[in-house]
């Protein structure tokens, strides 16, 4: 008995069509895996008070930065680095490269609605950290928002105080008050520990967990700020009282600890041999403090931070990137906001800088674009209404926008002198140095025009059938007098001043109230807040409300008193 038996043989079109299937994609996987080989690990540390004199491989002659010499002498230096004057507007120009009249309306307290280089590198395909210093507000939901997968941080929130270099968020060095995962670390836990040695081990796990994948890790370490105080390799670090106030002395020790804790992740890179697949920064948030004294170059400087010379902005920036960085030193000018585009082009991401001009082209010895000036808007704390400077500065002059100073433009030689004591008189000005001054004038004027007031969203207090009464504030007015805030509402979305009926008010900055009357009962009103400076008229979110339908006049005055 014979059974029919069905023979398949594939032809031969079939054959060669899957090997070709089969090379492509080969091809393509080759292709990922040079591109992601191109996209190295970054390890960004930024320190926190650390300014430009205290490195040795700069012209510092105090304190002892062996590791981070070598680092310098190993990669590239850059010596024309400017953050702001302060810590909170340096991270923030930092983190989201623009400038500060841009994005920052209250100290330490960053919006989620900011885009930062954490959310930059998440989203191309990078496992993310941050170890350190967080002062942004908002804890582990704002980490997260801000594109971070693992932290530990010191504070995290600010609900306790304004002041940075209060301690009422409780130690950073012996006994740190660290916060991981939601929730501060057990006290029990930190006893005895010292806050960056924590730090560092951390960093070093979240490392090894991602080292066969692209990290990014961000360590804001927190020394040397203030309290000054022994670190673990002082004798009198054991009986320590971590709830001293601390003393100058103790600022080399911490400095030279500082340089330990660089030095040891450098070689744990090194342990792992991803050295040259990986690209390490190492800047200061901004200058000394101004409690420190240094010697550089022969010279005794005091710390700046605060102010707004140049030792309040100058810091020091090195790069490392084993095989690709080239070594010796660069004197283009960097500012804060050309980290984020720079971090970007490192892993090949597109990014939304608005003010930054990445520096990767000088850190692979390529050609790009440089910049001819630096320019910086410094309000420590706009919603306290702090001073609020701006200026634009090359690599010799500085001018200061006058509208800030109601004066004339002021102009210096920041090289010969450096303390900004003698303004450069426009009648004594040689023809070049007029032109640089109206260069550095266009700059301001550049960036001022974009400076219009920013406020917050109104706040309903109370509601009757025909009155409403809000609140609204103003938190920064970029140094320009107000000519006129308040409310314009209207029955239609979107009021404006050309359309809708508006109250007028003359208020700097801080907060207002509006009680406007004579509305029709039962309607629905649409409001929002405004205010016009010289550069032009700004509008907050508007509010929606609805005036009730009727209400007796005993209770309208109760509403009134409550109110008033």
């Amino acid at each position: 008995m014979f059974t029919n038996q069905i023979y398949w043989k594939p032809d031969i079109f079939t054959r060669t069509q899957t090997f070709l299937l089969c090379i492509l994609a080969f091809i393509i996987m080759c292709e990922t895996v040079v591109a992601q080989s191109q996209q190295p690990n970054i390890i960004l540390i930024l320190a926190d008070d650390f300014g430009y004199e205290n490195l040795r491989c700069n012209g510092g002659e105090s304190y002892q930065t062996p590791n981070l010499d070598a680092m310098a002498a190993q990669g590239l230096r850059f010596t024309q680095v400017h953050s702001c004057p302060n810590c909170s507007p340096s991270r923030f120009e930092l983190m989201t490269g623009v400038y500060n009249f841009r994005n920052y309306n209250k100290w330490g307290v960053m919006p989620t609605s900011n885009r930062t280089f954490g959310n930059v590198l998440h989203d191309a395909g990078y496992k993310t950290g941050i170890f350190g210093k967080w002062q942004l507000d908002g804890g582990d939901a704002s980490i997260h928002a801000f594109g971070f997968d693992d932290y530990i941080i010191y504070d995290p929130l600010r609900t306790m105080t304004d002041n940075e270099d209060s301690v009422e968020d409780g130690s950073r060095y012996k006994n740190p008050h660290l916060y991981a995962n939601g929730n501060y670390l057990p006290a029990t836990q930190m006893n005895g520990k010292y806050g960056d040695d924590v730090l560092v081990d951390s960093l070093r796990t979240f490392i090894t967990r991602n080292k066969d994948s692209k990290f990014f890790a961000y360590y804001t370490m927190i020394s040397p700020h203030i309290p000054f105080t022994p670190t673990p390799d002082d004798f009198a670090f054991s009986t320590w009282d971590p709830n001293l106030p601390g003393d100058t002395s103790m600022y080399p020790s911490m400095i030279k600890y500082l340089d330990k804790k660089v030095g040891q992740i450098l070689k744990f890179i090194d342990s792992l041999g991803i050295s040259e697949r990986t690209i390490i920064l190492f800047t200061g948030d901004n200058g000394t403090t101004n409690k420190i004294y240094s010697w550089f170059n022969g010279v005794k400087v005091k710390g700046g931070k605060g102010n707004t010379v140049e030792n309040a902005t100058h810091v020091p920036l090195l790069v490392k990137w084993q095989g690709h960085t080239p070594v010796g030193v660069d004197t283009s000018l960097i500012d804060f906001t050309d980290f984020y585009p720079t971090l970007a082009d490192i892993a090949n991401a597109s990014h939304d800088s608005l003010d930054g001009i990445s520096f990767y082209p000088q850190i692979t010895a390529q050609k790009g674009a440089l910049r001819n000036s630096i320019f910086c808007h410094f309000q420590k704390n706009p919603s306290d209404n702090t001073p609020l400077y701006r200026w634009a500065q090359d690599r010799r002059f500085k001018l200061y926008d006058s509208t800030i100073l109601n004066n004339a433009y002021l102009f210096y030689d920041i090289v010969r002198d450096v303390k900004e004591k003698k303004p450069l008189a426009d009648s004594l000005l040689s023809s070049q140095k007029a032109i640089i001054k109206h260069q550095l004038l266009e700059v301001i004027n550049s960036h001022v025009i974009h400076s219009i007031p920013v406020l917050s969203n109104p706040i309903i207090l109370a509601i009757t059938d025909s009155s409403v009464t809000i609140k609204d504030s103003i938190l920064s007015n970029s140094g320009a007098n107000i000519t006129a805030c308040g409310m314009v509402w209207d029955t239609l979305p979107d009021p404006q001043l050309a359309s809708g009926a508006y109250t007028v008010h003359i208020t700097s900055t801080g907060s207002f109230i509006d009680y406007i009357t004579s509305l029709k009962l039962n309607t629905t009103y649409y409001v929002k807040a405004y205010a016009t400076n010289l550069y032009g008229t700004a509008y907050s979110n508007q509010v929606i409300f609805k005036t009730l339908a009727h209400i007796a006049a005993f209770d309208l005055l109760l509403v009134k008193i409550f109110v008033l």
